[in-house]
């Protein structure tokens, strides 16, 4: 079945980009690393504050449209702030954080970056339905939506915007 053929080729693309942006990102952020880090020590956080902490800040960051080509009303019907020519339609860890500019995979993958770098079981979550992405984090927030995965639950969590907790999604993931 060609749809199958296409959405297998769509989702292998994604995972192969995906994994080699972070693979090509790993020594870009150690700055923003020490700063997290400190963060931590300083406010002194338990895992689940510092994962909170992390995310939040990065859900604070403005969503960004990163359109392909140009920004026009087909990519961008809800006219929010738009960069164009952005090959692939998102940002590395690295671009992200020094333009502060990102959609939604762009920000998930900038979360699964940072929170494994500090040794969480995080999961980067990519749906073609929804053209959505989310991060999945292995730790137990408290309940919420889940997906399981090698019998681990990964609890969903959105990065693209303010008030977002782990679990909590506006819509189904069945």
């Amino acid at each position: 079945n060609n749809v199958e053929v296409i959405a297998a080729w769509r989702e292998y693309f994604y995972e192969t980009l995906h994994s080699k942006t972070y693979r090509f990102d790993q020594n870009s952020l150690n700055k923003v690393l020490r700063m997290y880090n400190e963060l931590r020590i300083n406010y002194n956080l338990d895992r689940v504050e510092f994962a909170k902490a992390i995310v939040s800040s990065v859900q604070a960051i403005p969503y960004s449209v990163l359109a392909d080509n140009e920004c026009n009303f087909e990519v961008n019907p809800d006219n929010l702030d738009c960069e164009e020519n952005v090959k692939y339609g998102f940002y590395s860890p690295a671009e992200f954080i020094s333009s502060f500019k990102g959609d939604c995979d762009t920000k998930a993958l900038f979360c699964f970056f940072i929170l494994d770098k500090f040794k969480y079981d995080v999961a980067l979550l990519v749906s073609f339905e929804y053209q959505h992405a989310i991060i999945g984090i292995n730790l137990n927030v408290g309940g919420g939506k889940y997906k399981m995965f090698n019998k681990k639950r990964y609890y969903l969590w959105e990065t693209t915007d303010v008030g977002w907790v782990p679990g909590a999604l506006s819509y189904s993931t069945e």
